[in-house]
């Protein structure tokens, strides 16, 4: 069995989230939803992690596998309460959402930051994580929008779309980069002058002894 990306399933857990909350924001029990949509979240790419180290062979097993372990646990169970026991949360489901949001836009600016010595990064690249850690932040700090359960389902929703699209832009920028550095690669280790290589076959062609032809003469 192929290995699972687990970034992978997590973009694509999260555009569908992003995509049911903007299509069925006008819910009347929308934060029950919204509760089962983040408890998703965090436990498909949780049971994943845990079968694909379960499953793997000893030998291939790495240490950042056993240190997933633990907080894979912890997201399996939180996502399965959320699922499970939505009213549990939905009081808090605003300021949960600011705060996830807050956080991978910060996430997603950091990374690009970071990436800019080794990655050609565009300056609008930071427009949309900027747009996400914003909307967050505004979620946390406008306390009239806890109440707007509508509005909140719908903004969340935008934001794990933008959060998808800037995934994307990383990902193409990464490929670019790995592309540039094959080609340097190979053109380094592999010329295809043909004029060297012409003159690398003589130095294997065996040397041809004239003198018996001139003492024949």
């Amino acid at each position: 069995m192929k290995r699972i990306s687990i970034n992978l399933l997590m973009n694509i857990i999260i555009m569908l989230a992003g995509i049911l909350l903007i299509v069925f924001f006008r819910l009347p029990d929308v934060l029950s939803w919204v509760s089962r949509i983040i408890g998703a979240i965090f436990l498909l790419p949780s049971f994943t992690f845990l079968a694909m180290v379960a499953f793997s062979r000893g030998g291939s097993r790495s240490t950042t596998h056993y240190l997933g372990i633990l907080p894979a646990i912890g997201g399996l169970c939180f996502g399965a309460l959320m699922m499970i026991r939505p009213p549990l949360f939905t009081p808090m489901l605003p300021m949960l959402m600011g705060v996830m949001l807050l956080a991978m836009g910060a996430f997603h600016i950091i990374y690009l930051l970071l990436s800019l010595r080794s990655v050609t990064i565009r300056i609008w690249y930071f427009m949309l994580p900027i747009l996400v850690a914003l909307c967050g932040f505004f979620i946390l700090y406008l306390s009239d929008l806890h109440s707007r359960g509508t509005l909140v389902a719908l903004l969340t929703g935008i934001c794990l779309l933008l959060f998808n699209i800037t995934s994307l832009q990383e990902y193409w920028a990464e490929r670019r980069a790995r592309r540039v550095v094959a080609t340097d690669t190979t053109s380094t280790h592999y010329p295809d002058s043909q004029d060297n290589l012409s003159v690398s076959n003589q130095d294997y062609l065996p040397a041809i002894d004239t003198s018996q032809e001139d003492g024949d003469d």
